[in-house]
């Protein structure tokens, strides 16, 4: 899935009037958010991010995500910490932030 969404963003960065690749580029981040999220239930088994079976909105997930450059850069701006906090109170929004800032995909 990660590669499909790969060629999509490559598709729409050579063509950005093409709607039909956005369109297709968002299903298929959406589908790995649900994937990911698949069964939320209690826990959020099968996370990405190099913590299989752990929520990436965690205490010890966000000390991982730290050592990730890509990531810790991403927490730097406290725009996006906030938003990751609110992630951890509300795990329910995800999905719309992720519409929102696409950085969340790096971290599932």
């Amino acid at each position: 899935m990660k590669e499909a969404i790969e060629n999509y963003e490559k598709g729409v960065e050579l063509d950005p009037a093409n709607a039909q690749c956005k369109q297709m580029l968002e299903q298929a981040e959406m589908q790995m958010a649900q994937q990911a999220f698949g069964g939320m239930g209690g826990g959020m088994p099968g996370m990405g991010g190099g913590m299989p079976g752990q929520s990436p909105f965690s205490a010890e997930a966000l000390e991982k995500l730290k050592t990730n450059p890509k990531i810790a850069k991403h927490l730097q701006d406290t725009q996006f910490k906030n938003l990751y906090d609110m992630c951890i109170a509300q795990p329910n929004m995800l999905m719309q932030l992720m519409q929102m800032d696409p950085r969340f995909m790096d971290v599932i």
